[in-house]
């Protein structure tokens, strides 16, 4: 069991002389573990605030640390659940102004046109809106968005089959306006239930986890192919940047700051990309 360093005040005094804590309302409080949870900080500042942290008492940052980090819809911060809101919107004004030429255009995801690529995004909306729900008090087996990634990594060439088939399955046998009406008609309802029920604990593929992560994989999942959309058709919107802060931290906590910042000032040979495909 990991315990917290004796001294919380100076470890507090520490992280906020060397972190600058600029982000709007953020705030730092104890977890359950005795750990810190750090509010509403930006990219940057978690990811300094992971390396002091883990440098000075030689604390690992993985599944089982104590530290946490969230976004709470306050003012001066914008929330997962907005971000996604914001991404499945641009999903959707994209797809309506796309031609029919386009919807066949190959992306550079092997095997899959616009439409596959498209129907891949917009089925998450239905997915998190039919998500089941445990009772409340149940306990997430999956602690973050980090962690539901790194679930695959026993079974990915299976669950890379399967992400395949259920895109081609869907691009076939859904409309192109259907898929544009599931993420522009379906999705600000999903995005509002979403940010009401954030410690909500709901059933996915991976596991068990609270609905605040899992919003954020989907976060994840829209910005990182939207890039390919745009790669593809340079019509496309880019994701804002706060979305792409968002995909950065969960890639950091995959792989571990440490790691991460090695192997990108050239100090480590160990190869750690691709993080995620």
């Amino acid at each position: 069991m990991w315990s917290p360093p004796r001294h919380r005040l100076q470890c507090l005094k520490l992280l906020r002389a060397n972190t600058p804590l600029s982000s709007p309302q953020a705030v730092y409080t104890e977890n359950w573990l005795g750990g810190p949870v750090f509010r509403n900080l930006s990219s940057c500042e978690r990811s300094m605030t992971l390396l002091l942290w883990s440098t000075r008492w030689s604390i690992p940052f993985d599944e089982g640390s104590p530290i946490r980090f969230e976004t709470m819809n306050s003012q001066g911060s914008q929330s997962d659940s907005a971000l996604l809101g914001e991404l499945w919107s641009q999903w959707a004004t994209f797809g309506a102004g796309l031609g029919s030429p386009h919807w066949h255009s190959a992306t550079r995801l092997p095997g899959w046109t616009m439409k596959e690529l498209f129907a891949h995004v917009a089925r998450s909306v239905h997915v998190l809106r039919d998500a089941p729900i445990l009772p409340s008090g149940s306990v997430a087996t999956v602690g973050s968005a980090a962690s539901y990634f790194r679930s695959f990594a026993n079974w990915s060439e299976a669950a890379s089959r399967q992400v395949d088939t259920t895109a081609k399955t869907t691009a076939a046998e859904v409309a192109q306006g259907d898929l544009v009406d599931w993420l522009a008609l379906d999705g600000p309802a999903v995005v509002e239930a979403s940010q009401t029920a954030g410690s909500q604990v709901i059933r996915t593929v991976a596991g068990t986890i609270r609905t605040s992560d899992y919003v954020l994989t989907r976060v994840v999942e829209a910005s990182v192919h939207l890039l390919d959309a745009h790669e593809a058709i340079d019509t496309a919107p880019e994701p804002q940047s706060a979305a792409l802060d968002r995909v950065i931290d969960v890639l950091i906590e995959l792989v571990g700051t440490r790691p991460f910042i090695e192997y990108a000032t050239g100090r480590s040979s160990k190869t750690i990309f691709p993080i995620l495909t």
